[in-house]
């Protein structure tokens, strides 16, 4: 992933590219609308986008009105990336951190969000052929450990379907 981001940096640096918006930009504007609409969160509830890549998600949260927003990613230029395109958006409030979400020896995230969001880390750690059940349930104990109690899971998979992933989350 570094390399791929590194590249995405420079396209960005050089052509305004921001690079592969995962699972497309309409789908990015719906999940962020429907989070808008449907879960009534007030604009500074803390949220968190798990594997942020380009950081476009939090563009779009940040247009919705959001504020308190934590983008992080395992990829240091991910995070390179996504910092770069927040601050041409004039979004630089924007949070971002590298970290990864299934280290929690090696990071210091808050544990009072109201919203995790993840749109494909589930599914990367999902095809991960290292053990992948044990990975999945990592990634369950630590985004459990920094929500609130009332808080929010918004997973966007195409791996899984909407009955697997909240058989994974019971268990």
């Amino acid at each position: 992933w570094e390399r791929t981001y590194s590249d995405d940096l420079n396209n960005f640096k050089e052509y305004g590219d921001v690079g592969e918006i995962w699972f497309g930009k309409s789908n990015t504007l719906k999940v962020v609308r429907w989070i808008h609409t449907q879960l009534k969160l007030n604009k500074n509830d803390k949220i968190i986008d798990i594997g942020c890549g380009n950081g476009m998600t939090l563009v779009e949260l940040v247009k919705q009105g959001f504020e308190l927003l934590l983008g992080i990613d395992y990829s240091e230029k991910a995070v390179d990336l996504a910092r770069e395109i927040l601050t041409e958006n004039n979004m630089p409030h924007v949070e971002l951190k590298v970290c990864d979400i299934l280290d929690p020896d090696h990071f210091d995230l808050p544990t009072d969000f109201k919203l995790a969001h993840d749109k494909g880390t589930y599914d990367a750690i999902s095809l991960n052929p290292e053990n992948p059940a044990s990975k999945r349930q990592k990634y369950i104990e630590n985004v459990h450990r920094i929500l609130l109690p009332s808080g929010y899971l918004v997973l966007t998979s195409c791996n899984w379907t909407k009955e697997e992933i909240e058989k994974h989350l019971q268990n």
